[in-house]
């Protein structure tokens, strides 16, 4: 699971600040699925840099701030560890996660179609999941049961929901809306791209 949520993480912070490892992490998906140690060094150290990076020179070290970019994927992450009682590893979770959100992203015009197929390509060629069957279940009112997340994130953050999504590759924004109904097409076409 570690192994995981490092390769996990590693994507995270390549698509919204890095395009270049996005490229890496494409090229030696192979490489990483069989768990090179060559290159998971590379992802790892790259990663840690941008990760350190971030911290140190993204203006707010401590997240009092409603942003929080290193969350990219998370939101629904951590409502899907939850769903699942924790079979689902962070990693495993953060993968779906980025996976949905990158759909959303290109339903909202922030991707194009060819990038959002190339992230799930890369994502499951390395072995990270993009689906899972709760990404399906329901809550009382008929909704998405994970959408469910995007009220606990905003809860999390103080009151102002703000996800951070990537805008291109290696670049990002952020956005405090979300359309519910792009966001469930986008759990059908993750369901579609699995099957």
């Amino acid at each position: 699971k570690y192994w995981t949520g490092g390769v996990a993480e590693a994507f995270k912070v390549a698509l919204i600040k890095d395009a270049p490892l996005f490229a890496y992490l494409c090229r030696n998906a192979g490489r990483l699925r069989r768990r090179d140690e060559a290159v998971i060094e590379r992802v790892v150290r790259r990663t840690a840099t941008l990760h350190l990076d971030h911290i140190r020179l993204g203006g707010d070290p401590f997240e009092f701030g409603a942003a929080r970019p290193l969350d990219f994927g998370h939101w629904a992450a951590h409502k899907l560890e939850v769903l699942s009682n924790y079979r689902l590893g962070h990693g495993q979770a953060v993968a779906i996660g980025i996976a949905l959100d990158s759909c959303y992203a290109a339903s909202q015009g922030l991707l194009t179609a060819a990038r959002r197929d190339r992230i799930i390509e890369a994502l499951v060629a390395t072995g990270l999941p993009v689906w899972d069957e709760l990404l399906e279940e329901r809550g009382e009112g008929g909704e998405h049961a994970v959408l469910k997340g995007l009220d606990e994130f905003r809860e999390h953050l103080g009151g102002r929901l703000t996800i951070t999504l990537p805008r291109g590759l290696g670049h990002k924004t952020e956005v405090h809306d979300v359309d519910m109904g792009a966001m469930s097409a986008c759990i059908g076409f993750l369901k579609r791209a699995a099957d």
